[in-house]
Formats: C-alpha cells, sequence, structure tokens
C-alpha cells in the first residue's frame, strides 16, 4: 500500500497566513498583560494575604514579572529579576509571590477578566462569554461560580 502523501497548502491559504500575520501586532507578554490590565483592572485584584490592600509601589510590575515568570512560561524568577530595579528585586519577587499571588486572588483577576470580556459586543453573539474551547475541551463557567470565587 503506497503513503498518502502530504497535501500541499493552497495558494489562497499561504497568502491569508501572510495577511493575518501581518495583521497582528508584536508585543512582549508583559506589554499584553499591562495593556488588559488597562482595561480591565485585574491586577488589583491581587491583594496583601494579611489585610487585603495593595501597599507596594510598583507592586503591578512585580505582578507581571511573576504571572509570566511561574504562572504563564514556567522559567523561574531568574529570567525576571533584576537588582537594579526595586519591583524585579529577587526578594520583593518572593515577598510578593508569597503574599499577593495565591489561588483566592488568582480566582479574582480570572473573574475580572471574564467580567470585562462579557462587556465585548461580539461576545453576545456566542453567548455569555462563560464558555471556553482549548485543545478540543469545552469549558462552561457558570455565572454564580465566578461571583463567589471573585469574593463579591
Amino acid at each position: 500500500m503506497d503513503r498518502l502523501g502530504a497535501v500541499g497548502e493552497s495558494k489562497s491559504l499561504r497568502w491569508l497566513r501572510k495577511t493575518t500575520a501581518a495583521m497582528l501586532p508584536k508585543t512582549d507578554l508583559p506589554d499584553l498583560l499591562f495593556e488588559v490590565d488597562a482595561w480591565t483592572g485585574f491586577l488589583d485584584a491581587f491583594v496583601h494575604l494579611g489585610d487585603g490592600r495593595t501597599r507596594m509601589e510598583n507592586l503591578k510590575i512585580s505582578l507581571v514579572a511573576l504571572l509570566v515568570a511561574s504562572e504563564a512560561c514556567n522559567i523561574g524568577l531568574t529570567p525576571v529579576i533584576d537588582p537594579e530595579d526595586e519591583a524585579l528585586s529577587r526578594g520583593r519577587l518572593v515577598h510578593v509571590d508569597q503574599y499577593y499571588l495565591r489561588a483566592g486572588t488568582i480566582a479574582a483577576a480570572n473573574a475580572a477578566l471574564i467580567e470585562a470580556q462579557g462587556r465585548v459586543p461580539i461576545v453576545q453573539h456566542w453567548g455569555e462569554g462563560l464558555l471556553a474551547s482549548v485543545d478540543g475541551l469545552r469549558c462552561a463557567w457558570s455565572t454564580r461560580w465566578t461571583t463567589l470565587t471573585a469574593g463579591r
């Protein structure tokens, strides 16, 4: 039996890929997180374990560094540490990781993102914005669950 050969890409598919790639902005992940925070305020959900406040200068810089290094890319702290920048010093990042970045604050930040997504007009055509499909799995979130996990 002969093996099936790969089907080549059509000229229109190559054009579509090239065109859409040119439309996408070239941005770093931290910059994207700062921009999304400007739209949604999701980083405000990361409050101190002890008193529920955010009382550090440049806390958002530390949070974004931790989200990228630990949560998104799993690369550890070393690539984001900058001893010349207080917000990116090892001690500061360890402190923020221990007292600000935890399951409850991550859930509250996710709730803020889901809520903001629901305000995007096209989302209404997809439902309430509480569905996700990732790698062929379809997941649904209820508004009640989102509200409870956000501590509202």
